[in-house]
């Protein structure tokens, strides 16, 4: 049976794997940004997250078998509008439950939560080589908000142009 719930600090090892597998992902396709890491979040960190009403940290099991997570902050832009907005930060399906609408459910509950909680937007960002989340998050109705282009300068490069943005 399928069960989402908030994280309990019981689920830290859990929700540790499961981060391990995620940032794993970030590690082998942006080793030039990304780090190995024994933990992503500590357990105090983790602790930090749960016990806070600014954060919303979903679960997901399947026969008390764990299947993915969200991590989702209520936050307010100091610099621009003042409106409480939901960033989310993570979220994992792991591979052998994918494509079984649990992120899609995921993702609707931490929105639906969020909006209750008087956010007006839900932001995030994700990698360009990770086209199964693009393909997810536009699924989900998300929309380009701003672009962040990069450049390698330890050389030179000329060779490559922008494309140009749609």
């Amino acid at each position: 049976m399928l069960i989402f719930r908030k994280m309990k600090e019981t689920d830290y090892d859990n929700v540790d794997g499961m981060m391990r597998e995620l940032h794993a992902l970030h590690v082998n396709s942006r080793p030039d940004m990304y780090r190995p890491l024994p933990h992503p979040y500590s357990f105090e960190e983790f602790c930090r997250r749960g016990a806070s009403p600014d954060w919303i940290c979903l679960y997901a099991e399947d026969d008390g078998k764990p299947v993915g997570l969200c991590f989702v902050e209520l936050r307010r832009r100091t610099f621009m509008s003042d409106e409480l907005s939901a960033y989310m930060h993570d979220i994992y399906v792991i591979p052998s439950s994918r494509r079984q609408h649990i992120g899609t459910m995921m993702y609707r509950i931490v929105e639906r939560e969020a909006r209750e909680k008087g956010a007006v937007r839900l932001d995030l960002s994700v990698w360009s080589f990770n086209e199964d989340a693009m393909s997810f998050y536009c699924k989900m109705g998300l929309t380009p908000q701003r672009y962040v282009l990069e450049k390698d300068i330890r050389e030179e490069h000329f060779e490559h142009e922008c494309e140009p943005m749609k």
